[in-house]
Parts: structure tokens; sequence; C-alpha cells
């Protein structure tokens, strides 16, 4: 997704550090708190022994915890496709409760708030609830907060129109109002843009909404 690395401090944010509690199924290798003679090793970073009893919990680097996140996390909930508030919730809901779960949240709804209020459904019909459910409702408001300053931050540019002025030719020529003026961006078809983006001033054409360097000009 874009910002993942920003999703993933989010998401980090709410998992916090090593956590040994025998109480969470989680944290035991076998999932079934030791009954089949799994091992406490624990959760680290959200990544907890139940899905991952191989490794080496305790041990578990930022980066190592990263990786996994983006592999198995992000890709796996196709998080890349989703607009970035959806993004946000489900790749939060996929670290914490799976990613088929995730995926099952998302097929009943499109609606990033909607979505955490089926999240939190589900949360409260575990029975686990007494023990973590404050835990889990803070995540889950907080998380809804958070959301909505991302989709503030879309509707918003993310940086001011640039204005770049572009020579048309060396040396300078007069430009007629009647001319078309074209520009083409990251390589795409040559649009004409005159009236709109473009206006001409002292035989330069005057890039008003630009806002990548590979942006190119000429003049029909």
């Amino acid at each position: 997704m874009n910002g993942f690395n920003e999703a993933f401090e989010i998401v980090i944010g709410h998992e916090g550090g090593l956590s040994l509690d025998p109480r969470d199924r989680g944290n035991w290798s076998d999932g079934s708190y030791g009954q089949k003679g799994g091992i406490l090793k624990g959760t680290k970073y959200g990544v907890a022994a139940h899905a991952y009893p191989t490794l080496d919990i305790r041990n578990l680097t930022l980066e190592d915890a990263r990786a996994i996140y983006k592999q198995n996390y992000c890709d796996r909930a196709a998080c890349d496709h989703l607009p970035a508030p959806l993004a946000l919730v489900v790749f939060d809901t996929a670290t914490n409760s799976g990613v088929s779960r995730a995926l099952g949240f998302l097929a009943q709804t499109k609606d990033w708030g909607r979505y955490l209020d089926l999240r939190l459904q589900f949360l409260q019909s575990l029975s686990s609830w007494k023990t973590f459910g404050r835990g889990w409702t803070r995540r889950v408001d907080t998380l809804r907060t958070q959301a909505q300053q991302w989709q503030n931050a879309a509707a918003k540019p993310t940086s001011p129109p640039i204005d770049v002025s572009f020579p048309l030719t060396t040396p300078p020529i007069t430009v007629q109002q009647d001319h078309r003026v074209m520009l083409s961006e990251r390589g795409a078809p040559f649009q004409d843009v005159s009236g709109s983006k473009v206006t001409i001033q002292n035989s330069k054409a005057v890039v008003i909404n630009a806002t990548r360097e590979d942006t190119w000009i000429r003049v029909d």
C-alpha cells in the first residue's frame, strides 16, 4: 500500500513489545495454552507464537517484524489495491485477527467505518472479551481516529501546486495565443492543456498544476 511504513508504525503502536501473558492463547506455540505440549514463547510486535511457532519471538527485531507484516499481512490482504483508510484498517485487522478474517469483513463492506463496526462485533463475541475487551476496544477506537485522519489527508493535495517554467526553445520565440500547449507527464501521451494547466508568459510555458519533475512541454 502507499504509506506502508506509516501504516506499520501505527500498527506497531497498537501491538507493543514482548508479552508473555499465559492467558493469551496466541502466546503459546500450540495455540491452546500449552495443553498439547506447546511452549509459552510470547508475542512481540504483534508477531505471535501460535502463528509462528518456530520463530524466536523473544529476539525478534523491529525490522524482522516489518518484513513479516509486509509479506504475510499487507500483501496477502491485497492492501496495495485498497484506498488509504480502508487499507489501513484491513491491514491492522489482518495482523490482529488474521488475513482470512480481515478479508471476510471486507467481503461484507468496503466502508471502513462499517468495517470497524464488524470487527468490534466479532471481538465482542470471543470468550476472551472479558479479559482483553478493554484493550481491543481502545485499539479499534484509536484506529477509527487514525483512519479518519488518513481520509482527511487523502482529500487534500499532497503538496501545494508548483509553478514551474519551461523554456520552449533557445533562442526564445513569441508563442501566439492560438497555439496549443501540449503537456506530457511520466511518459504519457501529450495532451492539450492550453488554458487549463498552462498559461503562456514571455515566451515560456508556465505549468500551473505540475507536481512532478518529469513533465514535458511542446507547442503546436
